[in-house]
């Protein structure tokens, strides 16, 4: 099955950011449709013109393929539900439906053209199929991107019980609390097959677009050659996100086999306020409410606060910090049934260290044998994903004047110490208080421009 959307030109314009920038758009699906499969579909996207702008004849035109990563959707009162389609991607112009039908038959044709005139039409698989052999067949970028798209629908998923995929999962969850900190779609991310290297890390197994932009998304000079001193006991897999104006550099660097390795660390560096969080995985293991601190997480936590010496003291009003406390630990938990297609970071408790310290002196925290407990049943205020995704977008917490040299210092120590350590940094020529207007702005996204936006107005066929 594939799906046929089908926006007119105004809509399309007041949604331009979400398509164009972010690469996404939803739409609710009527009672009575059927069910996106639960691998998910291809869309289609069409935009209807009915008078002539800025150069496009009347018509209907396919602009942009992409797919339903959650055909799951949320439900929606009593209306149907909405669905989000994502990995938006430009056919390289304008496909006028006039010259596509015109490779279909006359009866398939016909029900393609009734589709469009639908708003959001399902097609049966085997006419979808041969929708998609015609636009295969039109050109050589066109068949490129499809085989993308099936790579998509057809990716791997994540198992704990499968060896090196708990690090990968809190790999995978590092990344997608990256990119909402950053304002970033993050589903080109969940796009992955699992590496035929055992110990590689999420990032290795990445499905990577073959678009023009992707190529020059992946000519990344990342800003560090992180932990380059390890030498051949290092592996760094690189990846970029881009809205246009801002990239989200990725790293995911480590040195020790999957048995060796002792955890997962996320950075988060904002390069031009020269500020960075840091979090530190902590698993629950499954069917607990809490573990059991260690020794080693002791130890771990002293580490944390010599981490949180690199802040400097803040200057300006800029600078200015909640606390002082840049590190966290992530308490996160994993289940068979999380619901892996919603892109959304795993639930879990974030705790600065030194709230962790004051937990540790706490008789609420203690067990019946003197062990120390920490977790849901006994940590009554902890931040949530999105409460702490807040405070890291706004600049409210982190570090203050950390060079780019003590950070790539510090990759090296946590890399050296059996660490893998995913190294996000945000480039843009935003200061703080850009990042704020931009935060603030429409949930996070820019305020929409009141000029007419950019098109490619000639049709491509």
């Amino acid at each position: 099955m594939i799906y046929v959307f089908t926006l007119d030109s105004t809509t399309r314009r007041g949604i331009s950011k979400n398509i164009d920038m972010h690469g996404y758009f939803t739409h609710v699906l009527p009672p009575g449709l059927p069910d996106p499969y639960p691998k998910g579909n291809i869309a289609l996207l069409f935009v209807r013109y009915d008078k002539e702008e800025r150069g496009i004849l009347p018509g209907v035109y396919l602009e942009k393929l992409g797919v339903v990563l959650n055909p799951r959707g949320e439900k929606v009162a009593t209306v149907g539900k909405r669905i989000k389609i994502d990995l938006l991607r430009s056919i390289g112009g304008l496909l006028p439906l006039d010259t596509l039908v015109q490779r279909l038959d006359f009866d398939l044709a016909a029900r393609l053209r009734v589709a469009t005139e639908s708003g959001v039409y399902p097609m049966a698989k085997e006419e979808g199929e041969l929708v998609l052999s015609a636009l295969r067949s039109t050109s050589d970028w066109l068949s490129d991107l499809l085989t993308y798209l099936d790579d998509v629908l057809d990716r791997d998923h994540l198992d704990e019980g499968h060896p090196g995929d708990a690090f990968r999962l809190e790999e995978r969850d590092a990344l997608r609390v990256a990119a909402r900190i950053g304002g970033f779609s993050s589903a080109s991310l969940e796009v992955w097959k699992r590496p035929s290297d055992a110990g590689a890390p999420y990032l290795a197994g990445l499905i990577r677009e073959p678009t023009e932009q992707a190529l020059i998304e992946q000519d990344v000079h990342p800003l560090v050659d992180w932990a380059a001193d390890l030498g051949q006991r290092r592996r760094s897999d690189i990846d970029v996100l881009t809205d246009g104006d801002r990239r989200l550099e990725i790293a995911n660097v480590n040195a020790t086999s999957v048995e060796a390795r002792l955890g997962t660390d996320l950075i988060y560096y904002h390069h031009n306020t020269r500020s960075f969080v840091f979090v530190q995985y902590k698993r629950l293991p499954l069917g607990e409410k809490h573990i059991w601190v260690d020794k080693r997480l002791r130890c771990q936590l002293d580490k944390l606060e010599r981490v949180a010496a690199l802040s400097a003291q803040p200057v300006s009003s800029e600078d200015w910090r909640l606390s002082s406390d840049p590190c966290f630990v992530k308490l996160a938990q994993w289940t068979p049934d999380d619901d892996s297609l919603s892109m959304a970071p795993t639930r879990g408790l974030y705790l600065p260290i030194s709230y962790v310290r004051l937990l540790l002196a706490d008789p609420r925290t203690h067990g019946p044998r003197g062990g120390v407990r920490l977790g849901y049943d006994t940590v009554t205020r902890y931040l949530a994903n999105t409460e702490f995704i807040e405070l890291v977008k706004t600049g409210l917490v982190g570090t203050v004047g950390t060079t780019v040299e003590a950070l790539d210092k510090l990759v090296t120590e946590r890399v050296a110490e059996g660490r893998g350590v995913v190294v996000t940094v945000e480039r843009s020529k935003e200061t703080a208080a850009d990042r704020q207007a931009r935060n603030r702005s429409r949930g996070g996204r820019r305020k929409r421009s009141t000029s007419p936006p950019k098109h490619r107005t000639e049709p491509l066929f």
